[in-house]
């Protein structure tokens, strides 16, 4: 089927929410997948299958996401110079009325953490 997708991304710090990546495109949903192309141009695949949600980014520079709430689990980026693995904590994860929203930690190497706020609307 068919969607709009109204993407929206956001960094979260202390009380403040700066949004890092805005962006409306067109999608298929089909069997819990979505697949979109972003502002970047870049594949972007999301298996909605709760209680964990997978966000594949097939570009230049290729990122695999695992978000499961309440759960450490890794974000591995493949780039030409080679592949990166990074813990990520959900802290919200929800898909209801057609709207996904995941918050959720990267962790840095200096341990410190930035928070995400992802919402993925669909129409």
């Amino acid at each position: 089927m068919k969607v709009k997708v109204n993407f929206q991304k956001k960094i979260i710090t202390q009380n403040t929410s700066k949004e890092e990546l805005v962006f409306q495109t067109n999608g298929i949903l089909q069997n819990n997948v979505l697949s979109f192309i972003d502002n970047e141009q870049v594949v972007n695949v999301i298996t909605l299958k709760l209680p964990v949600v997978i966000i594949e980014r097939k570009g230049e520079r290729h990122s695999f996401l695992t978000f499961e709430q309440n759960k450490t689990t890794t974000l591995l980026l493949k780039t030409n110079f080679g592949n990166l693995s990074i813990d990520i904590y959900t802290h919200k994860l929800t898909y209801e009325n057609s709207k996904l929203e995941i918050i959720y930690d990267v962790v840095e190497t200096n341990d410190e953490n930035k928070t995400y706020e992802l919402n993925i609307d669909l129409k």
